[in-house]
């Protein structure tokens, strides 16, 4: 179960980012991230540029080949565990920039930067990948 479950959250985030030779760049931190900055407005709520949701799909990335290596062979790399653990850093920080914007990524249900915190982390929790960094997540989400 634990391994269709990362094999299912690294499809799912290749399909947010495509496929093409992004190597190892994908996985690297959001100082390249363009801030959170919107590109429609409905009702209250924003709705996250392009160039910001291709950044927070790489985050995610980040975390999704973590959790896969630890599902799949035991462990992780310590270069996996630092860009997951970059990744959960900057995934915090944009979502307290603007905690009801909205993240719609390629595949998926759009989702507020808030909500999108509770998802990762449960990510993590069901998965069985980083009880830590999923407590990291919901002290954030619910610090918002």
């Amino acid at each position: 179960m634990r391994r269709v479950l990362a094999i299912a959250m690294a499809g799912a985030t290749l399909a947010a980012v495509g496929c093409g030779g992004g190597g190892d760049q994908a996985a690297e931190p959001a100082a390249s991230i363009p801030a959170p900055t919107t590109q429609a407005r409905s009702g209250s709520s924003t709705t996250l540029n392009q160039a910001t949701t291709v950044g927070v799909a790489r985050l995610n990335l980040a975390v999704a080949k973590y959790c896969y290596a630890i599902i799949s062979s035991g462990s992780a790399t310590p270069a996996q565990e630092r860009k997951a653990i970059i990744a959960v850093d900057d995934m915090i920080a944009l979502a307290r920039l603007d905690p009801d914007a909205v993240y719609a990524p390629g595949s998926g249900d759009p989702v507020t930067m808030r909500q999108f915190l509770g998802d990762i982390a449960s990510q993590f929790e069901n998965g069985g990948c980083s009880p830590s960094l999923a407590s990291k997540l919901d002290r954030a989400r619910e610090s918002l």
